[in-house]
């Protein structure tokens, strides 16, 4: 959970009920969630909580296009460019510490291992012999996700002022 002033909390969680919890306390929050997973309850709680609940796809990568884009205009729905996009966190963590993470060392261990989780590899085109960076796993990188998903609320929602993103 964070805003444009940084990351300040991350929980584990099966259920949805410290989510929900979140949402009622911070009233303009809104919530990000992976659209390739199983949707029943986020559309639940689209409905109850609505334009608050966004729902994230990774798109193709696309050459010196947009980082984060709406999927329409008046949609819910979000396309990062997944490699791109990891790159762009990395890069904001290490080249001038844009992303800030409040709280103590220990509290963002758990966070720390899911990024020690990826590793970039170059691959290439056979055909077109255009060569790209793709980012891989070799372990839980689940946080990386939800922080390239907090990342793409930023730039499409954060500026304008409204809440945080959970």
């Amino acid at each position: 959970m964070g805003n444009k002033q940084g990351i300040f909390y991350y929980w584990n969680e099966k259920g949805y009920g410290i989510l929900e919890d979140l949402l009622i306390r911070f009233p303009n929050a809104v919530a990000i969630f992976d659209a390739q997973g199983d949707l029943r309850k986020p559309r639940e709680l689209a409905e109850k909580y609505p334009g608050r609940i966004k729902f994230a796809w990774y798109g193709g990568d696309r050459l010196g296009g947009e980082l984060v884009r709406w999927k329409e205009e008046s949609s819910d729905d979000i396309i990062i460019d997944r490699n791109r996009m990891i790159q762009h966190l990395i890069d904001e963590f290490t080249l001038g510490n844009r992303i800030h993470l409040y709280g103590s060392e220990p509290e963002w261990e758990q966070y720390w291992q899911h990024f020690k989780a990826i590793y970039r590899v170059v691959e290439e085109n056979e055909k077109t012999l255009r060569k790209r960076f793709i980012w891989r796993r070799n372990g839980d990188d689940h946080l990386v996700h939800c922080t390239n998903y907090w990342r793409a609320g930023i730039y499409l929602l954060g500026e304008s002022g409204q809440g945080g993103f959970i």
